[in-house]
């Protein structure tokens, strides 16, 4: 696991190029992204989505796989790769 970033009740800035050198000092072939929201929300914003499809993006660049992106809240969990959620999910 590695900590890329601490957000706020707002938002959080994730460097994508610390995300993918982490990767590949472990040799990774994929990645699972995940995010937490205090809220309870379960949806993707469209910053979300769209942060995830330039992870994605770049995932597919550099040959490592972004597998899935959680979304994690207080009370529940959701797995977008199973319940869908735009465009750069797999």
């Amino acid at each position: 696991m590695y900590h890329a970033s601490s957000g706020t009740n707002v938002g959080a800035l994730v460097d994508s190029k610390l995300i993918f050198v982490a990767a590949f000092k472990v040799n990774a072939h994929s990645i699972i992204l995940t995010q937490n929201h205090p809220s309870g929300s379960l949806m993707p914003s469209n910053a979300h989505s769209a942060q995830t499809q330039r992870f994605t993006d770049a995932g597919e660049m550099v040959g490592i796989i972004v597998f899935d992106d959680l979304i994690l809240t207080p009370a529940v969990n959701r797995n977008t790769r199973k319940y869908g959620g735009g465009v750069g999910f797999l």
